[in-house]
């Protein structure tokens, strides 16, 4: 069984009379722990009701919570707007706990007698709060050998170019869809660039092995040191209901399958019978 830590948000996605449980690396988490694995989340969340519920329902779904610390700060929530695209889908209220992630000597020595095989880590957090960030770059040294998976989630201008490319030093596996090649090519490299020219880009200037691209209905495209063209595969057609979490399920069912096998194209097919089959319901897992 492999072992996957996730580190960032702990988040409540609130819909016009509804909510569910979100944050990209806790969605992550969770259908990692579906598909198999061994799960931990590193967030943190409030002393509060949505905080009591997210670590009930984490530890119900099979995600270890150990490195989930209880704050004064209330538990995250990312306020949804169905009917809008892209970035102004969301809110994201500030000063919650998610940004309060630390970790303490001990839980770093936890961390490397658990020998993980992957570390899943974003853009949000990291931005965000620089404790989450000094957290992530502590958890990164001490585990220098671990596969790491950095799943952009570009959020309401949360990004710039330092921490990007900061966070690409630490990647092996860099997954994004094809709105964000344009965003960080021209972040990066100061160019729009079609997905093929960025990949090669990052796989010149980055230590990542491995350049994901997922494409929604066109299905997603993998660029390898190894490979001179995409290794791609076809999406799985379903009926679209909330592509929230899509992304995330993506992640994760990617990261499992390359995990078991080193074989990018069946990675390619877990992850996008995944997000299709998150896509097709309301909820992010």
């Amino acid at each position: 069984m492999h072992t996957i830590l996730c580190l960032g948000e702990i988040l409540w996605d609130v819909y016009p009379g509804r909510k569910y449980l979100g944050g990209a690396p806790m969605n992550v988490a969770v259908h990692a722990s579906k598909l198999g694995c061994r799960s931990y989340m590193i967030s943190a969340v409030g002393r509060d009701e949505l905080g009591n519920t997210a670590r009930e329902q984490l530890e119900l779904r099979g995600v270890n919570c150990r490195f989930v610390t209880v704050t004064d700060y209330p538990t995250g929530t990312a306020i949804v707007h169905p009917e809008l695209d892209g970035d102004s889908r969301f809110d994201l209220p500030e000063n919650v706990a998610y940004d309060q992630t630390s970790l303490s000597e001990s839980d770093l020595a936890a961390m490397i007698r658990l020998a993980p095989d992957a570390v899943v880590f974003g853009t949000l957090a990291a931005k965000r709060s620089d404790t989450v960030a000094s957290s992530l770059d502590r958890l990164l040294a001490v585990l220098p050998d671990t596969e790491r998976l950095y799943d952009v989630n570009i959020r309401k201008q949360l990004y710039d170019r330092e921490l990007v490319s900061d966070l690409l030093d630490r990647t092996t596996i860099l997954k994004l869809n094809d709105d964000e090649v344009d965003t960080l090519s021209f972040l990066l490299f100061d160019d729009v660039m079609p997905a093929d020219r960025f990949a090669r880009f990052i796989l010149d200037e980055y230590p990542c092995h491995t350049v994901v691209v997922t494409r929604g209905a066109q299905g997603a495209d993998a660029y390898t040191r190894e490979a001179e063209t995409a290794i791609h595969v076809d999406a799985i057609p379903v009926t679209v209901e909330d592509t929230v979490g899509a992304g995330d399920a993506f992640a994760a069912a990617y990261l499992t399958a390359w995990l078991k096998t080193h074989d990018v194209e069946t990675a390619l097919q877990a992850g996008n019978a995944n997000g299709a089959k998150t896509a097709s319901h309301a909820g992010a897992f």
